[in-house]
C-alpha cells in the first residue's frame, strides 16, 4: 500500500504511554473494548484517536474520529489523513486534567450508578 515509511508497528511493550510523545495519531481496530485504558492514556498526552464506534468510549468524543465497523477504508483514510489535521490542544491542567476524569473516585458511581439501572433498582 506505500505505507511503509509512514505507518510503524511497534513491539509489545510494559509502559506503551512513553511512545505517546512520537505518534502522528492512535488507531483502535478493536471491534469491541469496554474500557480500553490505553485510549484514554493516548488522549491525556493530546494524540489524536481513530476508532469504530465501538471503541474507545468516553475518551474519542473530544479526541478523535469515529468510523463505522467494519469500514476499515474509512479508518485508514482518517488515519492517513490526522497528520494533517493540526493536532489538538493539549486539555488544561495537561494530562491529569484528562486521567482524572478516569479515576475509581470518577469512574466507579457512574458504573454502580449503570448497575443499579440495569438491575432495576
Amino acid at each position: 500500500m506505500g505505507l511503509a515509511d509512514r505507518v510503524h508497528h511497534l513491539p509489545e511493550a510494559d509502559r506503551p504511554d512513553r511512545w505517546f510523545g512520537a505518534l502522528d495519531v492512535f488507531l483502535l481496530p478493536s471491534r469491541e473494548d469496554a474500557y480500553p485504558l490505553v485510549c484514554i492514556e493516548a488522549a491525556a498526552v493530546g494524540v489524536p484517536l481513530v476508532t469504530f464506534a465501538s471503541g474507545c468510549g468516553r475518551a474519542r468524543a473530544t479526541a478523535g474520529v469515529v468510523v463505522p465497523f467494519p469500514d476499515v477504508a474509512a479508518a485508514r483514510r482518517r488515519s492517513c489523513a490526522m497528520p494533517r489535521i493540526p493536532r489538538p490542544a493539549p486539555p488544561p491542567g495537561g494530562r491529569l486534567a484528562v486521567a482524572d476524569r478516569h479515576t475509581v473516585a470518577v469512574a466507579l458511581p457512574s458504573l454502580v450508578a449503570d448497575l443499579h439501572r440495569v438491575a432495576g433498582r
